[in-house]
């Protein structure tokens, strides 16, 4: 596959816009004169294609990306330098058949070769050779671009894929794919064993061919992972590495139904992208007609309802009999035709645990794919909503253009009782340790724009920079040395999102990554004697289960938990800023400097925070240990009894709390540009991570809202 849409950078076909695609007749549908354009060949009639690359044959393929040449041995794909990634594509589309290309694998650690079929609609039928793999090769598929389950992925034992040439086979039909190599099949995807045909590729699409740099550092610490390793650009590693593609041979089925996403049942309203739209490369439909669109685009729904577009065998999908003069022109011909429901077709949202890494043990977190967060509905929410406090993180690929507003109301939707930001006015206290981390959006002020850089204009914020928090501000000595910054880091703070005076701890709250520096890793140190480290990607933010902490603790511990309360500094983040964090982030050290009461603004004894420390999630009925270490003043005991001496309360909450941050049990999410992140702040502590370079620019929006409830003790119903 060209893109990896899931924990990865994004890769070559993303870089590819369909706008930019030739166009293959001059029949121009907008005017009446030329109607009716011809049938779209590979779309609308059968076809057989030979391509004998020996022969320097390349008819019916164009360039995407780089330099292909032809020799006497194929067509060959090399990479020569560090940004090489020549890929061709087919003229037209198939739309069900076979496909059979003859060909040998680039060697080459984290060098990726690939056979596509592609749709506009980001279906996929994959063949994938991972440099170094040298027995192997992998089958995949995606449907729509959802990339959220995890059994699509298969491996396949070959010999040599490098030094001999096989032939890979592709066969596609409405009810399964079978992928062969040399004739034999090893897999077999029937249409039902793709999320009950939800995930099946039933779109046109073009082949693509190609080789790019799966390892490169620009790419994902995921896709790293999965190319195989860090590709090292030199000879000693042995560049150049090519691909040598012999011959081609595809037999397209001739087209018996088209299925779109309908955004409404009026395709007036349709497509959120003209990409949307299954068009056949020589698509009669001018690029000045494409951008008239793209300037008049309409939130879609939550919900795509699958249809099925019947065309006659010789029939050109935009030939109607009248002129044609906008898009909506176009979708009301489509909408004009044979229509029909297909009810095994309907999308829904669904989730999908996050993959683990290597000696990962975190057992919280998902990815949810299938809804529009501008256009969310309650049925939507209410899966969003269980999923959630079932999982604890969602990961949502959203977009970085999504709205300060959308991200408040759906933040809200989780707590419909309350409007106000998790902190209040609280930020605007300049000795709080959390001041000069944000900065409010003027028009929705709930939302507050983090990261790292400066940043010209961003939602009406004009000329600001943005602070990245560094342990070195905020740790008691000794440090991590400053010149191991852009290489090692730590934990900045583990916490719960909450003012923790006067204001109740928010239920969620919402990440978006509108902009992220991307490639570099680091490794952060826990530096307190255990010797514990783990590599995170930059800039990640690390999450904790409070369940599992809980569920870690020995049984008196458990107990003591349950009955147990704690309460809260006031003015919690200014009776801090003196004092020192522990190197882990785990709360604070005790030094005595904590400012005293009469130091702090005032205090209304009513606005004291007293606080479970076992808090019940809403769905499951699980406990979490939920404490906000570095901002505890006292422990109150079942039996009447307070623990009043700091550092022997902080002595009790770091016993109760270290076991649930080792490595193990972290996870660090590896941010790409448009994730939005939910997370349970009633189940999950956190941390921001890393150290950045001057240069390198962070822009994140996060958004919590103060819970109109305390959070649900044990007894609690």
């Amino acid at each position: 596959m060209f893109s990896r849409l899931s924990y990865t950078a994004p890769a070559l076909a993303a870089l590819i816009p369909l706008a930019t695609a030739q166009t293959y007749s001059s029949c121009n549908p907008t005017d009446s004169s030329q109607f009716p354009c011809p049938a779209d060949e590979g779309l609308c009639q059968s076809a057989v294609f030979e391509t004998d690359f020996t022969t320097g044959d390349n008819s019916s393929w164009h360039s995407l990306a780089g330099t292909v040449s032809y020799t006497d041995a194929g067509a060959e794909f090399t990479i020569a330098q560090r940004g090489d990634a020549p890929t061709i594509e087919t003229d037209f589309y198939i739309f069900y058949g076979k496909v059979e290309v003859t060909m040998k694998s680039a060697p080459g650690t984290g060098i990726v070769s690939s056979i596509v079929l592609e749709s506009n609609d980001l279906d996929e039928i994959d063949w994938e050779f991972l440099g170094g793999e040298d027995t192997l090769v992998q089958s995949n598929y995606f449907g729509k671009g959802n990339t959220t389950t995890y059994d699509r992925e298969a491996e396949h034992a070959v010999a040599t894929p490098e030094e001999t040439s096989h032939t890979y086979t592709i066969d596609w039909t409405a009810s399964q794919i079978v992928w062969s190599i040399d004739g034999t099949a090893v897999r077999t995807l029937a249409y039902a064993d793709a999320v009950s045909g939800t995930n099946f590729p039933q779109t046109p699409s073009t082949l693509r061919l190609g080789i790019w740099a799966g390892g490169d550092e620009d790419n994902s610490y995921w896709t790293r992972v999965w190319a195989g390793g860090n590709t090292t650009y030199t000879a000693a590693a042995g560049m150049p590495w090519t691909m040598t593609v012999e011959k081609v041979n595809s037999n397209g089925e001739e087209v018996r139904e088209i299925r779109l996403p309908e955004r409404s049942r009026q395709f007036s309203s349709a497509l959120s992208d003209i990409s949307r739209l299954s068009m056949p490369r020589n698509t009669h439909m001018p690029k000045s007609l494409r951008s008239d669109y793209l300037s008049d685009r309409r939130p879609p729904p939550s919900y795509a309802v699958r249809q099925s577009i019947k065309l006659a065998p010789e029939t050109s999908w935009l030939s109607p009999s009248s002129p044609i003069n906008k898009l909506s022109d176009i979708l009301s011909y489509c909408d004009s035709t044979q229509i029909s429901k297909m009810p095994h077709s309907v999308s829904s949202p669904s989730v999908q645990p996050l993959p683990k890494a290597p000696g990962s043990d975190v057992d919280f977190g998902a990815v949810v794919t299938g809804l529009d967060v501008e256009n969310l509905s309650d049925a939507d929410f209410a899966f969003l909503h269980d999923a959630l406090y079932q999982h604890s993180v969602l990961v949502i690929k959203s977009t970085p253009t999504l709205s300060p507003r959308a991200q408040y109301d759906l933040t809200r939707r989780f707590d419909p009782a309350t409007d106000t930001y998790g902190h209040g006015t609280t930020l605007d206290a300049k000795r709080s340790v959390l001041h000069p981390d944000l900065k409010t959006i003027p028009s929705q002020p709930q939302v507050q724009v983090i990261g790292n850089g400066h940043i010209a204009s961003y939602a009406g914020l004009t000329d600001i920079t943005l602070r990245h928090p560094h342990h070195r501000k905020f740790h008691a000595p000794p440090h991590v040395p400053a010149e191991l910054d852009l290489t090692h880091t730590r934990f900045f703070r583990w916490h719960i999102d909450a003012a923790l005076y006067a204001l109740n701890p928010p239920r969620v709250t919402s990440l978006l990554a509108v902009r992220v520096p991307g490639g570099r890793r680091q490794v952060c140190r826990y530096d307190d004697g255990s010797g514990d480290e783990l590599p995170v990607p930059l800039g990640t933010t690390a999450f904790a289960s409070g369940y599992r902490m809980y569920e870690l603790l020995s049984p008196a511990d458990r107990e003591l938990a349950r009955t147990s309360r704690v309460e809260y500094a006031p003015h919690p983040y200014i009776w801090m800023s003196g004092a020192g964090s522990r190197p882990n982030g785990l709360g604070m050290v005790s030094e005595g400097k904590e400012l005293r009461e009469e130091e702090l603004p005032p205090v209304e004894a009513d606005k004291i925070m007293v606080l479970p420390m076992c808090w019940k999630n809403p769905v499951t009925g699980r406990l979490a240990l939920q404490v906000h270490p570095s901002a505890v003043r006292r422990i109150h005991l079942r039996d009447g009894r307070v623990v009043e001496d700091l550092e022997e309360v902080r002595k009790i909450l770091y016993r109760m709390q270290r076991p649930g941050i080792a490595p193990q049990y972290v996870y660090p999410h590896d941010w790409e540009e448009g994730d939005l992140v939910l997370f349970n702040n009633h189940g999950v502590i956190h941390s921001v991570v890393g150290a950045f370079a001057e240069d390198e620019v962070r822009l994140f929006r996060q958004c919590n809202l103060a819970a109109s409830t305390r959070p649900a003790g044990p007894d609690d119903e």
